[in-house]
């Protein structure tokens, strides 16, 4: 995402679809999130597909920022029985004190 860009459940799976498109295959997925840094801090990780074929991307809130209450996704990656990704789904939560 841009700086300064409006984060939310919908920009950011717009912007997930922009880097990996359906149809992607799952090294190809994993591959294009470590690029882009996911799983090199310590505020976000991708955990593989489980048997079900569901993957997903965690990012969290940086508990260094001034906000009170921070946002955090997830983002569910649903692959095909060929680990094929065939649908995004972004999840948005509060946390705070």
């Amino acid at each position: 995402m841009p700086a300064g860009a409006r984060v939310d459940s919908i920009t950011l799976r717009s912007a997930v679809l922009e880097l990996v498109p359906v149809g992607t295959s799952e090294p190809e997925v994993a591959r294009r999130l470590a690029e882009r840094g996911i799983g090199q801090d310590s505020l976000s990780q991708y955990f593989p597909p489980d048997s079900t074929g569901k993957a997903l991307v965690r990012i969290e809130y940086d508990r260094r920022a001034p906000n009170i209450v921070q946002r955090s996704f997830g983002i569910a990656l649903l692959f095909d029985a060929t680990r094929v990704l065939r649908d995004i789904k972004v999840h948005e939560w509060l946390t705070g004190p």
